[in-house]
């Protein structure tokens, strides 16, 4: 188990520093001019946590490989997955929950592996390349951008369009690591994908069932192959597939 007191979350944002392929590469802008500053790098297991619980910035984490989760822990005791963060993501848990609350990130995988840049390193980065400023603010505002999508998916009714737009967004951020956007492994059990699509467990599963039966993905276990992007995209704009009441608290239930 990772030790908490030196996996201590710093700053106020989960933040992205991907910039497109027009660089050639997920971390090449940043991660290469940053590697002088890194202290080393951090492995995790599965279900090792990252806990935010105050305290002085220490470091930044930077995801080279494997995947977290994001969650807050609701008053009664049950967790709320907020995110998914994977290879190129920066890592800060205090974005997660407000102040009365205990937010996590966690892996997802047993070979992740995070970047770690001590504050006075990434302080000192800063003051010597302004590059590196100009990427780190650009990150930011791709970082807002991405914390709006849980919003927006758990605006639609539709169990159906919150799968497709989940998956829709997943396929842009792996194009923008120059990864394949058609064959997808997701990181996640079924039962943390429902938690953050806002649905049950069984409907999530039928989806899933539903888009394989009419040729729209080839489901494997965690493989998920697109076969028809124009219906999934469909789909994920509310165009297709049907509608499904809401439950309690906005949680689709069949």
């Amino acid at each position: 188990m990772a030790n908490p007191s030196v996996l201590r979350p710093i700053g106020d944002k989960v933040v992205n520093i991907r910039t497109g392929a027009r660089h050639g590469g997920a971390l090449a802008p940043l991660l290469g001019p940053l590697e002088r500053f890194t202290s080393g790098d951090v492995s995790l297991s599965t279900g090792d946590v990252i806990l935010r619980q105050g305290g002085s910035v220490a470091a930044l984490y930077i995801v080279r490989m494997g995947a977290l989760k994001g969650a807050v822990l609701l008053p009664e005791g049950d967790e709320h997955v907020v995110g998914f963060f994977e290879r190129g993501d920066l890592l800060s848990v205090r974005a997660l929950g407000g102040d009365d609350e205990v937010s996590t990130v966690s892996a997802l995988t047993s070979d992740t592996r995070l970047a770690v840049i001590p504050a006075e390193g990434l302080q000192d980065a800063l003051c010597r390349d302004p590059a590196i400023r100009v990427e780190i603010y650009q990150a930011i505002g791709r970082a807002f951008a991405h914390s709006r999508e849980q919003a927006v998916i758990l605006g639609r009714r539709d169990a159906s369009s919150r799968v497709a737009l989940f998956l829709e967004g997943l396929r842009c951020r792996r194009r923008m690591r120059g990864e394949s956007a058609e064959r997808l492994i997701l990181p996640m059990s079924r039962h943390e994908l429902a938690n953050y699509l806002g649905l049950t467990i069984e409907t999530t599963s039928r989806v899933f069932s539903r888009l394989r039966t009419r040729r729209v993905l080839r489901v494997k276990q965690r493989e998920v192959e697109i076969v028809d992007d124009r219906v999934l995209a469909a789909i994920a704009a509310g165009d297709g597939d049907g509608a499904t009441s809401s439950g309690p608290r906005g949680v689709v239930t069949g």
